[in-house]
């Protein structure tokens, strides 16, 4: 007769002891082995039985298992005193959480470190030093290239098309921000503001969109890049003739603009419509494909690049301090502090004000439009807006407190659009999700 050993019958039943019964051991190592066999032999070890509620999981009765919890096998999980516990699964949710929370934020949170890289670094940034040759000149062109890359030629024809979305940006950065500057202008001078910064916000709401940041911004909040792109571009065409022309009529300047105009107008076509044009002839090259493959990439470069000129123009800020210590030098450092309150809710009550005028039904505008429409019809060009201040008023006594609301309205759209971009593109997400099942739902069910 053959003799089986208990040992033979526990290896064989052991599959079937696996998957049906809700034992509170997995054993994955020869220790873990050793002692599920004492336990079928009746050695004390440790204890295999039902997980059950513990009335207090927080005590710990000297014992460490390794707890399924169900029928399925699951090594992560330990528990202490029959209360489970993650060994693995904490952390790697953490990671994805911090990791989430990066990818969001990383031109924000960009933004602030090169601002403080500049305030203790300047030196490298400024005009003629290491990296302001390399970053000024080819920056602002290398994202418009990298712009004309991203886009197709269907969608900025289409973007030039839209006749309202173009409408309502321009006319409200050129039309209703400077009336809004002349009547807040007299506000703040009849307060007590020194004159020349009430000035100063009127030729800050006169400027033109950026030539970059807003295009940035709608990128990464995932807006309608080509409508951006195209109206940062028309913005500032408008801007080299609109701008003067209503600084000499409401502050009264007599100037000869002609050579300026025209300096303008050379530094637009090279800086913006050129590579801007070079980045779609790239599109007939292999660098197309690579764009295609690398869509996330390309996007985060070209943040990176923005990121280095937000660096070098606060080094300049920071370093010479022409506009903000010049105006405290000149009894204007209680103005400064006003307007620090002031212009970031003008910028908000803007944004809100083109939100809300985008909604009209008879303008037709997406959620995706939207976006492009609330940044390029809001932003304040600081890389043309300052040398267009030096042209028109150089040699002023009061030049550097005319510039230092636009030094100050920078940093605010900046980190405003910054914190807003993942909120905005949380938010069509949203809308269009919603707008989609509402197309989808039958009519009965309405």
């Amino acid at each position: 007769m053959r003799v089986v050993s208990p040992l033979s019958c526990f290896a064989a039943a052991s599959p079937l002891l696996r998957s049906q019964l809700p034992v509170t051991t997995t054993a994955t190592s020869s220790n873990d082995v050793q002692q599920l066999r004492n336990t079928h032999l009746g050695r004390p070890s440790m204890h295999v039985q039902r997980p059950k509620q513990q009335s207090h999981p927080g005590q710990n009765n000297g014992w460490l298992k390794l707890d399924s919890g169900c029928n399925s096998y699951n090594p992560a999980l330990v528990t202490r005193g029959g209360a489970a516990v993650s060994k693995t699964q904490p952390e790697r949710s953490l990671y994805h959480r911090l990791k989430t929370f990066l990818n969001k934020r990383f031109f924000l949170l960009g933004a602030a470190a090169m601002v403080a890289a500049a305030r203790v670094v300047p030196s490298p940034g400024t005009t003629g030093g290491l990296l302001s040759l390399s970053v000024s000149k080819a920056g602002v062109s290398l994202v418009f290239f990298l712009v004309g890359l991203a886009i197709k030629l269907g969608e900025l024809a289409g973007a030039a098309l839209n006749f309202r979305l173009n409408l309502l940006t321009q006319a409200f950065s050129l039309g209703v921000l400077p009336a809004v500057g002349i009547g807040l202008s007299r506000v703040l001078a009849a307060g007590g503001i020194h004159p020349a910064l009430a000035d100063g916000v009127l030729i800050l709401m006169c400027l033109p969109t950026t030539v970059n940041m807003c295009v940035i911004l709608t990128q990464s909040a995932e807006g309608n890049t080509a409508a951006a792109a195209f109206n940062a571009v028309l913005g500032n065409l408008l801007g080299v003739v609109i701008t003067p022309a209503l600084l000499l009529l409401l502050l009264g300047r007599r100037l000869d603009m002609a050579p300026s105009l025209l300096a303008t107008f050379k530094k637009l076509g090279i800086k913006v419509v050129l590579p801007l044009a070079l980045g779609q002839l790239a599109r007939f090259t292999p660098l197309r494909e690579l764009h295609e493959r690398k869509p996330k990439a390309i996007s985060r470069f070209s943040e990176c690049v923005l990121l280095s000129i937000i660096y070098t123009t606060f080094c300049d800020t920071f370093k010479n301090s022409a506009g903000v210590a010049g105006t405290a030098a000149g009894g204007g450092g209680g103005g400064v502090l006003v307007l620090m309150a002031v212009l970031p809710i003008v910028h908000l009550l803007s944004l809100a004000a083109l939100d809300a005028l985008s909604r009209v039904p008879f303008l037709k505008i997406d959620e995706r439009d939207r976006i492009a429409v609330m940044f390029c019809g809001t932003h304040k060009t600081l890389a043309f807006g300052i040398p267009l201040i030096k042209a028109l008023f150089e040699g002023h006594p009061s030049l550097g407190m005319m510039a230092t609301p636009l030094l100050l309205y920078h940093p605010s759209e900046l980190m405003l659009g910054s914190a807003l971009a993942p909120t905005l593109r949380t938010r069509a997400e949203a809308r269009e999700a919603a707008a989609g099942a509402a197309q989808t739902t039958p009519n009965g069910a309405n």
